[in-house]
């Protein structure tokens, strides 16, 4: 895991370190980076700054409501609802919009499917099958219990 604050302080470090492991694209990837820290950071302030103006808002509300000016309150609520929705999207916008990791898709860590089995319940049931005693295919044995039938539980 690499700092984003060092690599900001110091890309040309990054991309001589990364080129001399054998990444050709080094530069484009340290680039990528700098580019996703800058509209995330964008991002972060632009709801800071919608947050700031929401509770401002909300607090003018409740002196609206006070003086009984109901017209200036109802002003200010679709003021404040508007601003959730500018939050969600400011939010959104400083998410990784392709939901990939940087510098590709990487497939170390993923569990491989078990061949032949399309699902837990199939795995399931194929090991409760194969069990001593196994009334029939499945672990749900309605008279014996879930266990029972498998011969893994008191007979």
């Amino acid at each position: 895991m690499h700092d984003i604050k060092a690599i900001r302080e110091n890309p040309a470090l990054y991309v001589q370190g990364w080129s001399s492991r054998g990444r050709e694209d080094a530069q484009a990837l340290v680039d990528q980076l700098l580019t996703l820290d800058r509209d995330l950071r964008a991002a972060q302030t632009a709801v800071q700054a919608a947050q700031s103006r929401r509770n401002d808002a909300s607090k003018q509300i409740g002196q609206a409501k006070a003086q009984k000016d109901e017209a200036k309150a109802a002003a200010l609520m679709a003021e404040v609802e508007s601003l959730k929705g500018e939050m969600a999207a400011q939010a959104e916008a400083g998410c990784s919009r392709s939901g990939q990791p940087i510098g590709g898709q990487r497939s170390w860590g993923r569990p491989k499917p078990a061949q032949g089995a399309s699902g837990l319940s199939d795995w399931g049931n194929s090991l409760a099958a194969s069990a001593p005693g196994a009334p029939g295919p499945g672990l749900e044995d309605s008279s014996q219990g879930a266990f029972q039938g498998a011969g893994w539980g008191p007979s």
